[in-house]
């Protein structure tokens, strides 16, 4: 099962999900609740894209974004530093859920 990290949420609906496991769309980008609801699984050179700049702005996840670009460079996400940062912005529990490999 591989595991998500809400790491941003703002307003609208908008927010960012993370899996940390190697996975060739590790980003999930989601807009909407219930029945209007939707998303999609991008690659990390996606999401650090111009195309989804608006999304992580509206989602208040821009701070991502320099953590995204290191783990494209290094090959393996910072998770350590990315959950403090998370933490330290928020001052909330991080929501996490698991989604069954297919």
């Amino acid at each position: 099962m591989a595991k998500y990290h809400n790491l941003a949420s703002g307003s609208q609906g908008f927010y960012v999900d993370v899996c940390f496991e190697k996975k060739d769309f590790p980003i999930f980008v989601g807009e909407g609740v219930g029945h209007g609801a939707g998303g999609a699984d991008i690659s990390l050179e996606e999401a650090v894209s111009e195309k989804w700049l608006a999304h992580f702005e509206m989602a208040r996840g821009v701070w991502l974004i320099p953590f995204l670009e290191l783990w494209i460079k290094e090959g393996e996400p910072a998770k350590e530093a990315i959950l403090e940062t998370y933490e330290f912005l928020n001052k909330k529990s991080l929501r996490t859920y698991e989604i069954k490999n297919f």
